[in-house]
């Protein structure tokens, strides 16, 4: 349908495709989906994301064995490839195949393009509690890149999709070069996202499953399977001691480069 579309009205004069379908007939659910993705690609230059909307629809396929079917449509196109990056790996018994997915929880840093809501966090004892930042000691930063700075969603979101896939810190400050040559000086909330991602980076690369911080706490997880396997300097979780959201994510990263 789409090539037939395509089609019409190739000459100087506009032209319109009406693609009609009968009221009373039964679409099976692919189909409405398909549809959808048809209407709602329109622009010039389409294609592309047509055709990665149908690779969702169908799947990619079980590459490494008979079956012709995937899960690319519960996961997303690049974690699908991130996943199969990783069975690969693991089959040819390369040592990536054994990184940890690290998780951020920064509670000074609002990740997103919206306002930062009040969130709770639980103690030790599994008791609700407000963090020293949300009893009044400022609202968190911004971690995102402003429409100001870069105006196409696409750009934006292919920047935003190649922080989360990076895999070494190296490669994260690759991409902030690269933001800082195309599109001028890095703005303060983007500069934030891209630290935040190297911090990331580091916590996979030292086996840690979460950083997160509580007032000036900073709590960092290992991946052990313990539940309390925490990184202590003596009894007690490491401090942070700087002021500011870009000032406390550098310590943090230089914590964990001394871990």
């Amino acid at each position: 349908l789409y090539q037939l579309r395509g089609r019409v009205g190739r000459f100087k004069n506009q032209a319109y495709a009406y693609l009609l379908l009968h009221r009373h007939g039964r679409v099976h659910e692919i189909a409405h989906k398909r549809l959808a993705a048809l209407r709602h690609h329109n622009q010039l230059g389409a294609g592309f994301k047509i055709a990665m909307r149908d690779l969702e629809i169908r799947g990619a396929g079980n590459l490494l064995g008979a079956k012709q079917s995937g899960h690319i449509a519960g996961v997303g196109f690049d974690l699908y490839c991130q996943l199969l990056r990783q069975s690969i790996a693991h089959l040819k018994g390369d040592e990536s195949a054994a990184t940890v997915r690290a998780v951020l929880r920064i509670d000074f840093l609002h990740t997103g393009e919206g306002r930062a809501e009040r969130t709770l966090t639980a103690d030790r004892f599994g008791a609700l509690k407000e963090s020293e930042l949300e009893k009044g000691h400022g609202e968190p930063a911004q971690a995102r890149i402003p429409e100001d700075y870069i105006h196409e969603v696409r750009l934006r979101l292919d920047m935003y999709r190649r922080l989360a896939m990076a895999a070494t810190p190296a490669e994260v400050r690759g991409i902030g070069e690269e933001l800082a040559d195309r599109f001028g000086p890095v703005p303060k909330p983007t500069e934030a996202l891209v630290r935040a991602a190297e911090i990331r980076c580091l916590a996979e690369q030292k086996g840690i499953l979460a950083v997160e911080t509580e007032g000036n706490r900073l709590k960092c997880l290992r991946a052990t399977g313990k539940p309390d396997d925490y990184i202590r300097v003596g009894n007690r979780f490491p401090r942070l001691t700087r002021k500011g959201a870009l000032r406390r994510l550098g310590e943090i990263a230089d914590f964990l480069k001394r871990t």
